[in-house]
């Protein structure tokens, strides 16, 4: 699975209305930060535990997402600037999503 498709997984959940958001922590009772958001589909799709308490990203995750995201900048949005979900994915897709040409509909 490549980063791109990661990435995408992590923008469609952040965007589902699955998650409650929280701050200050990657999981608590009330929701899930953004890079908790993450940390679950890592934990679903590779097996990848965290522990919500804690507010740093994983290594493990990190890599496995395989995408030099700048995590200070994620933490303050969620956190700090109380960004919602759907801000922050819109961060995510402009700043790391690769773009693809769009197929031409004329004929070659």
């Amino acid at each position: 699975m490549d980063s791109q498709f990661k990435l995408k997984m992590w923008i469609d959940a952040l965007r589902s209305g699955d998650y409650t958001q929280t701050n200050w922590c990657l999981r608590d009772s009330s929701g899930y930060c953004c890079l908790g958001v993450l940390c679950e589909i890592a934990n679903k799709e590779a097996s990848l535990p965290y522990k919500g308490s804690n507010c740093t990203l994983p290594i493990t995750v990190y890599n496995w997402l395989d995408l030099p995201i700048n995590q200070v900048v994620l933490w303050d949005m969620n956190d700090s600037e109380e960004k919602s979900f759907d801000e922050i994915a819109d961060y995510l897709e402009k700043t790391y999503a690769t773009k693809t040409p769009e197929a031409s509909s004329e004929p070659s």
